[in-house]
């Protein structure tokens, strides 16, 4: 071990790591300095040609940056080198963060601790800034709810609150010797980040939440030793599933309901004599109430002028136009769209629209009812044909065909990481995709991306490089209890997510997969060194 002064290698490694875990959700360019700082003191450490001879005989290693070097050689077959070769750089943590921290000293239980809690520390800081941007400087419940991550994206930020989660609950209940005060607080930070996802309405974060707590529960089930109560447990288990189906299934049908409206008695004037529109062929409805029937424009245009600064006909914050964002919105509300309707509608209802909001039900954010709502009415409006630009659900089953189409052509070594992009872009042309331009984005799904730019060998060496290593590590108690949700999170975020497409993703993956695989020593954190 070197020393700088006070300074030694391992000091400057661990300072490293704590710079990754902090800057997580903070910022991607102090996540490259905390980088920097461990492959600095992993050069600069005396058993440094020991660490690289380590390399050849650490098969889970090579198997792990199998995948690394997949992309190096893709670039074989792809045209364009020039983002082949950014994609590289931008994956770049896969390659650094699993060979230094293999080769490095396992972290004893006081680093892992100290790792831990600066990292939920950082997620809890970013929450609070996003709690406090939002009710206290973008307006409440009318903000974009986006700025509660305002470092990264609120999808991979829900993801870290995920994994913060696992971490509290482990430290309160795995340990011991955790005092009451402890397990309290953890508790305490546990409840307020659950309520933090809801609040984001990140439907990723929520699903992977579920599905991670649903598999955490039934392990500890599992571990009861009295029949009985074990039984009494599955039972309550099962109760709690069934009230949430029963939940799903009443919104749905609550999202159904249709209003009695007799299109045969519809008034032709407004109460001030000027003629409504009704188009009674359209079914397109919010909370029930038909969207396009007792609308008069000439009413709406000019009282909304005076309660409004943003004019009838412009966009609103979030690009759609204000004037079908407030005929939804009063629709929403069962209002005739006339000066009658305008005169029901307060500031809270105005500012709302103002911001895009199109129904009065997505001002209650605390509770799921409104983001299944909108869920529900993206698919039946996707089933009506509707243009699906700016719907960020059914987007993605364009994005879904798009690259299994472009997978489908170059089925075994796929397109090369450089031409992921291009092939899109041509799909979209080549096609004349309802997508408009600014929605013509790639796969959000980290397996397809990897079958279209690697084909199906590259997947299957994919898959290798990501389990093998999970596999030889078996026996480690920590990496069975940390890293199995841990990983299962980051299995599911694949699903919808490109989460190996960015940095922010890709540094949060390698960082977390490298810690628990290689980092951790193998006993239990809290069994003594």
């Amino acid at each position: 071990m070197q020393h700088w002064g006070i300074l030694t290698t391992r000091n400057f490694y661990i300072l490293g790591l704590l710079t990754i875990a902090a800057s997580l959700p903070l910022s991607a360019f102090f996540t490259s300095i905390g980088q920097w700082f461990i492959l600095i003191a992993w050069i600069a450490d005396k058993n440094f040609v020991q660490k690289v001879k380590s390399i050849r005989i650490n098969k889970a290693l090579l198997f792990f940056l199998s995948f690394y070097l997949l992309h190096i050689v893709s670039l074989l077959w792809t045209s364009n080198y020039q983002y082949g070769l950014h994609d590289i750089k931008i994956k770049l943590p896969l390659l650094i963060l699993p060979l230094i921290i293999s080769t490095s000293k396992p972290l004893n239980k006081k680093e892992i601790l100290s790792i831990f809690w600066v990292y939920c520390l950082a997620v809890l800081t970013v929450s609070m800034i996003g709690f406090y941007s939002i009710f206290f400087k973008q307006g409440g419940l009318t903000a974009d709810f986006r700025a509660v991550s305002p470092f990264i994206s609120h999808i991979r930020f829900a993801l870290m609150i995920n994994i913060a989660i696992i971490i509290l609950l482990y430290i309160a209940f795995e340990n011991q010797n955790a005092s009451l005060k402890i397990k309290i607080l953890n508790v305490i930070i546990v409840l307020y980040l659950m309520l933090f996802l809801i609040l984001m309405r990140s439907l990723t974060g929520i699903v992977v939440f579920m599905a991670m707590g649903t598999l955490v529960l039934l392990y500890k089930i599992n571990q009861v030793k009295l029949t009985f109560k074990r039984r009494l447990l599955n039972g309550l288990f099962i109760a709690i599933a069934i009230v949430f189906a029963l939940y799903i299934t009443g919104v749905y049908a609550k999202f159904n309901h249709k209003a009695n409206e007799n299109l045969q008695a519809l008034q032709a004037t407004t109460v001030n004599g000027n003629k409504y529109k009704h188009d009674t062929i359209s079914t397109y409805r919010e909370n029930g109430y038909l969207i396009y029937i007792n609308i008069c424009d000439k009413e709406l245009e000019t009282e909304w002028n005076k309660r409004s600064n943003k004019k009838y006909h412009s966009i609103s914050s979030n690009g759609y136009s204000v004037n079908s964002t407030l005929i939804r919105y009063m629709s929403s509300l069962g209002l005739t769209k006339d000066s009658l309707g305008m005169s029901k509608l307060d500031k809270n209802d105005i500012n709302a629209v103002e911001e895009g909001i199109a129904n009065h039900i997505y001002l209650n954010r605390i509770s799921l009812y409104p983001r299944l709502y909108e869920l529900f009415w993206e698919f039946d409006y996707y089933k009506r044909g509707g243009n699906p630009s700016g719907h960020s659900v059914i987007q993605r089953f364009y994005y879904f065909t798009a690259g299994w189409n472009i997978f489908l052509e170059n089925p075994i070594v796929g397109v090369g990481v450089g031409d992921v992009e291009d092939g899109y872009q041509a799909y979209y042309n080549k096609t004349d995709s309802l997508l408009t331009n600014p929605w013509r984005l790639r796969a959000h799904n980290q397996y397809l991306t990897i079958l279209l730019s690697f084909g199906v060998i590259g997947f299957i060496i994919f898959l290798g490089s990501q389990i093998y290593p999970v596999l030889l590590s078996k026996k480690n108690k920590t990496l069975f209890i940390l890293f199995t949700p841990l990983f299962i999170t980051l299995l599911l975020s694949m699903l919808n997510e490109d989460t190996l497409e960015t940095q922010a993703g890709v540094s949060f993956y390698a960082f977390f997969y490298s810690l628990f695989v290689w980092g951790i020593n193998k006993k239990n954190i809290y069994d003594h060194d």
